[in-house]
């Protein structure tokens, strides 16, 4: 007989998976939660080198496809897939590159990137083990909301990080940082991973998250980042729409806490009233949205010459900064290495100017192959139930200033959002075929 739909979706039998790490929480397992968990919560620790963690999971992978060596895994070849997406252009951008160290590295680096999906898929899978990866995201990201409201209203956070300030003519710019010593990463962390957080929430009901929301508004608008705020909005967009049970949560409640905490920012803080009123400016020459974005445009500008004069590969994989020089309009400001010019500071940008169409043409790809892995699903197009899917249309989204795929601190993030969204459309059709 079929049993219920909310019986089987919190089916005990269904916590363990045939292709996880097996044998229910071994040692293999721990390990490989420790390595997945690390690649978000030790984001603010500069000495700690995001490689570390992915070639860790990488050498796991091997072990994995070792011992799976005769068995057909659909994961496997999805995830195989994804990273082909990602990565070929790149590979073929070594013909044309302006920086032939950094592409070999780019290449070499492609198939760890694969053994470390395989790591991640394979822990995933076992929906235990993913919980707890979700648990550990949810209880970090709190933990950093927390730490930079510490930051802010005592002037230091937990760990000693103060607050940064300078100024700015008379005005005191006030930046929050919370744990990442002077880094921006946080905001652009906390709203990436924000629908996956709000579904983990939502079991506690709608104050919790309501709560979560605005105390997230508030710390996004201290950090002073644009990118982040519209990122949020998307997210909470993106997430709402797909249940009009929560459209009246959203109308009645998220906006109008959201235009709180909005307001508290702003006038808690002389900073925060200048970049609000910048932001709602609208220049009216090239110059004026330079400033007004601080200075992308010349970025947005030679990255598109770089592609324009490169159509088909580019100029090569993690070559922009090399060619910037050759690139840059007349004009533009070049600095030296491991500065603002190391990329365009734009996903799609960025992959025309060092993959060219031929990197364009396979994001598209990747695109087409998430969305379709997804509406073909039983849930079909349900973002509420595919929450990593929100993740990952907020990093490709293409009105907005993301950071490139490929950053060392970012690339594991991406790789995860992908891997967790793939097991979540194989978990969500297992539990429905269950009943049939």
């Amino acid at each position: 007989m079929t049993r219920p739909l909310e019986y089987i979706r919190y089916d005990k039998d269904l916590t363990t998976h045939p292709l996880a790490i097996y044998n229910t929480l071994t040692w293999q397992e721990k390990t490989v939660s420790i390595l997945v968990s690390m690649l978000f919560v030790l984001q603010p620790f500069e000495a700690f080198d995001q490689r570390v963690a992915v070639f860790a999971l990488a050498f796991v992978g091997v072990l994995i496809l070792i011992i799976h060596k005769k068995d057909c895994r659909i994961g496997f070849k999805q995830c195989a897939v994804c990273i082909g997406l990602l990565c070929i252009p790149g590979v073929l951008s070594i013909f044309n590159t302006h920086d032939i160290e950094e592409t070999t590295k780019f290449i070499l680096g492609v198939p760890v990137l694969y053994l470390a999906g395989v790591s991640i898929y394979s822990l995933l899978s076992n929906v235990r083990a993913k919980n707890i990866v979700v648990f550990i995201i949810v209880c970090t990201s709190i933990f950093w909301l927390l730490d930079s409201c510490l930051q802010y209203f005592s002037g230091h956070d937990v760990f000693g990080i103060p607050l940064v300030i300078s100024k700015l003519g008379s005005i005191e710019k006030i930046k929050v940082t919370g744990p990442f010593n002077g880094s921006a990463h946080m905001g652009t962390l906390l709203t990436v991973t924000l629908p996956v957080v709000l579904v983990w929430l939502s079991r506690y009901g709608k104050a919790v998250i309501l709560i979560y929301i605005t105390l997230l508004a508030f710390i996004i608008m201290l950090t002073g980042k644009r990118t982040e705020w519209i990122t949020l909005l998307l997210a909470l967009s993106l997430f709402f729409l797909w249940d009009r049970r929560l459209w009246k949560l959203a109308l009645f409640l998220v906006i109008p806490s959201l235009l709180i905490s909005s307001v508290i920012a702003i006038n808690t803080s002389p900073y925060m009233q200048k970049r609000f009123n910048q932001f709602i400016s609208i220049p009216s020459d090239h110059d004026g949205w330079n400033s007004k974005l601080s200075g992308r445009i010349n970025l947005y500008e030679t990255g598109l010459n770089m592609g324009s004069k490169n159509p088909i590969t580019g100029v090569g994989a993690k070559a922009y900064e090399s060619a910037y020089q050759e690139y840059r309009l007349s004009g533009y400001r070049f600095r030296t290495k491991k500065t603002w010019t190391l990329h365009a500071h734009h996903p799609w940008i960025t992959v025309f100017a060092e993959t060219g169409s031929v990197g364009i043409l396979f994001l598209v790809g990747l695109i087409v192959f998430m969305f379709t892995l997804t509406i073909r699903s039983i849930r079909g197009l349900d973002l509420r139930r595919y929450p990593w899917f929100i993740s990952f249309l907020l990093i490709l989204n293409p009105i907005n200033s993301m950071p490139p795929l490929f950053k060392t601190w970012w690339i594991p993030i991406v790789l995860l959002v992908i891997i967790a969204h793939i097991t979540d459309v194989e978990q969500e059709n297992k539990k429905i075929s269950f009943m049939d």
